[in-house]
């Protein structure tokens, strides 16, 4: 439960934290070209949330939990793309596991409606918001755990 709801924040929190290391490992110099391929790369994933939101209400009949798998599994390859060095396949992975959350981001709630006792339904969906918290402050804070790249020059 909460490992879906992570996924929610981290996806709207990444949308922007790369831009020195694409700019350098991309090549892009001019400030027209890094103000165009930034803006395509942070809001490619939020298009992608937002189609799957859209769409998730027409996906759901097919049953909450195999829709999350369906997905989760989806996501996995979106993220899969995005490993590929080439603009095009970020791009595309980053709508295909935006779509993927965004889906699975009104899957979630629905499911727990489902499976969850009333008693304490009040607090999975509490949980389920702190996931999404957990996962946007995972994404932002992530770049000091990793090591510096000797490749980016700023």
């Amino acid at each position: 439960m909460i490992l879906g709801s992570v996924h929610v924040g981290f996806s709207m929190a990444s949308a922007n934290q790369l831009a020195t290391e694409l700019n350098s490992k991309y090549g892009w110099t001019t400030d027209s070209e890094k103000a165009l391929n930034q803006a395509l790369v942070g809001s490619s994933i939020v298009v992608g949330l937002s189609c799957g939101a859209l769409c998730g209400a027409k996906v759901i009949p097919i049953g909450r939990r195999k829709t999350m798998l369906i997905f989760n599994v989806m996501g996995v390859f979106g993220v899969a793309m995005c490993m590929v060095e080439n603009l095009f396949m970020l791009l595309l992975g980053r709508i295909i596991y935006g779509f993927a959350v965004g889906v699975e981001s009104v899957a979630m709630p629905r499911f727990l409606d489902e499976v969850v006792p009333l008693r304490i339904y009040d607090l999975c969906i509490g949980l389920y918001v702190v996931g999404i918290n957990v996962g946007y402050v995972f994404a932002l804070d992530s770049a000091v755990l990793l090591p510096p790249d000797e490749q980016v020059q700023e």
